[in-house]
């Protein structure tokens, strides 16, 4: 059912997109249209790209559905890696997509001037058109669609996780089978001190009010300055979350120490108004990067942590 759901999510951010290409750097018309009326003394009459709209949406829906991973993975780290990456070949094909449907909008309108021996040549050149239309924007607009593709598809990853762990309820069978199922609801995990401290829960609310903040000061578009900002100094701020996570084990610190770094990041270019729409351009890709080294450090300090909580489980059941 999870992975249904996040099928669902992926076919949902599909159809978004294509919408969002539509309506942003595409600009194509939804209806046929000839530059210029038709003009008796051309054979062919010059036509612009077009497409009915819902050619795309679907074509686009039906990929992101089906390149949704259904392999089960060992991690939350390499669920995520998949999940970022089948959303990275989604906006590609979708832009791929998009402007197929677009030549094929204009071969179309030329159709009926073309001689049998025109057609499949016709047929190539828009093809071709699209894969060079596709590696044109890519090279322009690439580092923001792997952005897109890596924040949405760590998204919906999370999101399917915590409702793995939140909505489904422990079984009521033998204690062995609830051992096994490792999962708890929402107020059994809160109520853990060891895994959610209070000042990670106020810590992740800081977070999420930084980040939101920016997503209402500069909308989606603002990931892709996160994707910028994090590209230059990224292997710096994960060897800080490294170092964070070898000396402490709360995920606080990466906030803290991401917040003034943000803040001194911020005093270098024009800020937007109010210190939360500042901070939601340096803050949030420091602190990924530092939630990185510290997740790669604690994994590294406790590599048989998995082994040891099985056998823990296995004394319980003995």
């Amino acid at each position: 059912m999870i992975i249904r759901a996040e099928k669902i999510a992926s076919l949902l951010f599909a159809l978004f997109f294509a919408y969002f290409l539509k309506s942003t750097i595409l600009g194509y018309a939804t209806e046929p249209k000839v530059i210029g009326g038709i003009d008796f003394d051309q054979l062919i009459p010059q036509v612009i790209p077009w497409t009915p709209i819902y050619f795309p949406l679907l074509l686009s829906a039906a990929f992101g559905y089906w390149i949704w991973p259904t392999k089960s993975y060992p991690s939350l780290s390499r669920k995520m890696a998949a999940g970022s990456f089948a959303i990275i070949r989604v906006t590609f094909v979708t832009l791929f997509i998009s402007i197929l449907c677009t030549g094929f909008g204009a071969f179309y309108l030329t159709f009926p001037q073309l001689m049998k021996s025109e057609i499949l040549p016709a047929l190539a050149t828009t093809f071709i058109a699209a894969l060079q239309g596709t590696a044109i924007m890519s090279l322009f607009h690439g580092i923001a669609f792997i952005a897109f593709g890596v924040f949405f598809g760590c998204l919906i990853v999370l999101v399917a996780h915590v409702a793995s762990k939140c909505l489904i309820l422990p079984s009521t069978g033998s204690l062995d089978e609830r051992v096994r199922t490792d999962i708890s609801p929402l107020p059994t995990l809160l109520r853990f001190s060891t895994e959610w401290s209070w000042p990670s829960l106020i810590a992740g609310l800081i977070a999420v009010t930084i980040a939101l903040s920016g997503f209402g000061s500069a909308g989606l578009p603002i990931i892709i300055l996160w994707a910028a900002y994090l590209l230059p100094w990224g292997i710096l701020w994960i060897a800080l979350g490294t170092v964070i996570g070898f000396v402490s084990r709360h995920w606080a610190w990466c906030v803290a120490v991401s917040l003034p770094i943000g803040y001194i990041s911020s005093t270098t270019h024009e800020k937007l108004q109010g210190v939360l729409a500042s901070q939601s351009i340096d803050f949030p890709p420091v602190l990924l990067a530092t939630s990185l080294g510290f997740s790669l450090a604690r994994k590294f300090l406790h590599p048989r942590a998995p082994r040891a909580a099985e056998l823990r489980c296995t004394r319980i059941v003995n």
